[in-house]
């Protein structure tokens, strides 16, 4: 335990609750709309892969973001706002009421589509951002 802070403690405590928040407003707003697929959860997965995938190009390129940057960002917000819980729960609701095809498709489009998000995102800020901030991760050595 001697590598939790208070200050980690915080910072994931502060960004579990805004992840979380989102999670409740995607899920509030597109659940209804499809109730064998729901929207919501997808929603809150897809994004939580993607800014994942941003966050892991940043921090690639950002070696000294302190830890508690990472930890509200990732642990934190990403963390609340994504869901395995309640999509294992509604995959597996789908499976016992005999809905196999709605559970291949609610599997399928969680997993791959989060990896994809995950990977574009990496691809994103690799894209946008390499070249100027490799520099500053290999600076000149001074003349």
């Amino acid at each position: 335990m001697k590598d939790v802070t208070w200050r980690g403690f915080i910072a994931v405590g502060l960004g579990g609750v805004l992840g979380c928040w989102f999670r409740y407003i995607l899920s509030a707003l597109f659940n209804p709309v499809f109730l064998h697929l729901p929207p919501g959860t997808l929603a809150a997965n897809w994004t939580a892969g993607f800014i994942m995938g941003c966050l892991i190009g940043i921090f690639q390129r950002f070696k000294t973001l302190p830890v508690e940057v990472r930890l509200f960002a990732t642990t934190g917000v990403i963390g609340g706002l994504s869901t395995y819980s309640t999509f294992s729960s509604e995959a597996v609701g789908l499976l016992l009421d005999g809905h196999y095809g709605w559970f291949a498709a609610h599997v399928c489009s969680h997993l791959i589509g989060t990896l994809v998000l995950t990977l574009l995102g990496i691809y994103l800020i690799h894209l946008c951002f390499g070249r100027r901030y490799e520099e500053m991760d290999n600076p000149e050595p001074e003349k």
